[in-house]
């Protein structure tokens, strides 16, 4: 059985914690930073100055080079603008390492990202409607990827035991990724074969009565090690705090390696996993039909105290994700990647949700009973490469994407009311789940893509980042006679500023595109299929990495389009939600094997610029917290 650290995290509600962001600096005052590493990105620069008469060493970084604080130096891959560290993104990206999730026993999505204050979940992992992530107070909706490459599923539930690293690129990414909520995107990374042969087991069991078993095993052979593997098995069982309730989860990740050619490298991964949840609790209750003299809401109860009981509640999750890609350095400044992956998702959810009624924590129970498939296909290929004109360098990235996306409900799906109950009070409310059957037809959703960036380095200081996005999108539904079709292009730009090697200060601009909404039947519009929503953001930020802390900080403007029902029933697009930040993190290395480390932001999300009939303006967002902040010491 593996040895776990033990961390201890605290969320603070006051202004003491940017005392603890900005603990780092404090102490880095009395430091003086030694460099010891180049990295490649460095040396590259330096190339771009010298004549080509002289001899450049380069120095390619490993995952063992990076800080010991941080992983700033460590690279990440951001769609259209190919990979860099994060570092050298002109955007706020924050990575939670295979490291992290062992050390912090990490076995649900909800869990992966608790460090982080800018991003936050509003479900539990084992409720009726799992995880579903909000980055800078905005729903990153199904923005979810897997090496890059966009997925779909019901919720965002995830087997972390599978993934080496997960990145989070925080608010638009329209020119990076795509069509897409701009709230940001998650993207997992899977682990890779190693170089040495590796084998753990772990076993392990939750205060709430889940036990669980894991095994990673990977290695290489062959002549000259050209063949790879890395194989793990998750196993997770037990009891849930919520009456009756049971949770069975098990997956399976394959990653397959093999150099055809000293320059060429052929790869697949593969990932089956199967989630039964039995009696998932409501995540949340709906308060529609709610009236009290006051407006006051009844008082909390743990949710392990909650009797409310559906009988046959579920969740029943099955995925399949696979992909085949190849590798090629081209030269030695010019590399390919192509890259396809199928995925197949099915779920069969039971959802109860109660309808409170009044203060006493009297509901109405209403159900639904649903099965929804999805099927996506994905095609990429990326060009990254450099080119020296005089004294400027440029690194370009280039591609075209093309995605196919199919999905379906099945017709024998049921949502309504089937009791009542009282949420203080053992209530248990009888209901069978349905057979639900295959759909005959399914929605298709297709999108094509090509895009180009460009960073050009002018000096070992300073740079400048420009790329497009040129987008069709079509979507053909069975329940509207008409398709959707629209060709969009997103912009970015970006300046870099490297007072030293381990600090970047930047400013960038980037658009994001999303989906307008089709209208639903309780207003006049029913059925039409509204224009994208465009946003647009604007960032201000600083990063550095030193030797025992680091520290960014990110100031921010997201101006993304607002859709809502005005006075006489029509759904529209009027005005905007402004979403304005800032975001601060640090940590610090304390002792071998302590460090201290802090996440804060502040936002303010507001409506801004909409029709003065719907009284809105300059009103919070709902749901949207406006301070949030972690400190972790560990």
């Amino acid at each position: 059985m593996n040895t776990r650290n033990i961390r201890h995290r605290f969320r603070l509600n006051g202004m003491t914690l940017a005392l603890a962001v900005a603990l780092p600096a404090i102490l880095a005052s009395q430091t003086v930073c030694a460099e010891t590493k180049a990295d490649a990105r460095t040396s590259n620069t330096q190339k771009a100055t010298k004549s080509q008469k002289e001899e450049t060493i380069q120095v390619i970084a490993s995952p063992g080079d990076y800080s010991a604080t941080s992983t700033l130096k460590a690279p990440v891959s951001t769609g259209a603008l190919g990979t860099a560290s994060a570092l050298d993104t002109p955007f706020s990206v924050s990575t939670v390492t295979e490291k992290d999730i062992q050390d912090k026993q990490i076995s649900s999505a909800r869990d992966i990202f608790l460090d982080d204050a800018s991003v936050t979940s509003r479900n539990a992992s084992y409720s009726n409607f799992g995880s579903q992530f909000f980055v800078r107070g905005i729903s990153s909706g199904w923005n979810a990827y897997i090496n890059g490459m966009p997925v779909t599923s019901v919720s965002q539930e995830t087997s972390p035991e599978m993934f080496e690293r997960v990145d989070v690129l925080k608010g638009a990414t329209g020119f990076m990724y795509g069509f897409g909520e701009p709230g940001g995107v998650m993207n997992y990374v899977l682990k890779q074969p190693t170089k040495e042969t590796k084998l753990d087991i772990t076993t392990g069991y939750r205060r709430i009565g889940v036990f669980s078993q894991s095994i990673d095993a990977g290695g290489r052979g062959g002549a000259d090690d050209r063949f790879g593997f890395r194989l793990n098995l998750v196993n997770e069982k037990g009891s849930l705090p919520v009456r009756d309730a049971r949770i069975s989860r098990q997956s399976i990740g394959l990653g397959l390696e093999a150099k055809l050619v000293p320059d060429a490298t052929l790869y697949g991964n593969l990932i089956y996993g199967k989630r039964y949840i039995k009696n998932p609790s409501a995540s949340s209750f709906n308060i529609s039909q709610f009236s009290s003299e006051g407006g006051r809401l009844p008082s909390t109860v743990r949710i392990n105290k909650l009797q409310a009981h559906v009988g046959d509640g579920l969740i029943d999750d099955r995925s399949l994700f696979s992909q085949a890609g190849v590798k090629w350095d081209l030269t030695d400044n010019w590399k390919i990647q192509t890259d396809y992956v199928f995925q197949k998702n099915e779920e069969h959810f039971v959802s109860p949700t109660p309808f409170l009624t009044n203060r006493d924590g009297d509901y109405n129970m209403k159900v639904y009973d649903n099965k929804i498939f999805n099927i996506n296909q994905v095609v990429q290929s990326l060009v990254q490469g450099r080119v020296d004109t005089w004294f400027i360098g440029h690194e370009i990235t280039a591609g075209i994407f093309g995605r196919t996306y199919k999905s379906a409900r099945s017709s024998d799906a049921f949502f309504g009311e089937i009791g009542q109950g009282n949420i203080f009070e053992s209530t248990k409310i009888d209901y069978h789940k349905k057979s639900m059957s295959s759909p005959s037809s399914y929605d298709k959703t297709t999108e094509h893509a090509l895009f180009i960036s460009d960073r050009i380095i002018f000096n070992e200081n300073w740079e400048f980042l420009t790329g497009i996005r040129h987008t069709k999108y079509k979507q053909n539904s069975v329940s509207r006679p008409e398709d959707y079709n629209k060709t969009v292009n997103t912009p970015t730009l970006a300046l870099i500023f490297k007072p030293e090697a381990s600090t970047s200060i930047y400013t960038s601009y980037v658009e994001a595109l999303e989906q307008g909404a089709v209208v639903g039947q309780q207003f006049k519009n029913a059925n039409t299929m509204l224009p994208p929503l465009k946003s647009k953001q604007y960032e201000i930020g600083v990063k550095t990495d030193q030797n025992r802390w680091s520290a960014t900080a990110a100031l921010f403007r997201i101006e993304r389009g607002a859709e809502y029902a005005n006075a006489d029933n029509m759904w529209v697009q009027d005005g905007e939600e402004r979403y304005q930040g800032l975001e601060l993190a640090g940590k610090v290395i304390i002792s071998k094997n302590v460090d201290l480390s802090a996440s804060t932001m502040w936002l303010d999300p507001t409506y801004r610029n909409v029709a003065p009939s719907k009284n809105i303006e300059g009103k919070t967002v709902a749901g949207v917290p406006r301070f949030q902040s972690i400190v972790e010491l560990g």
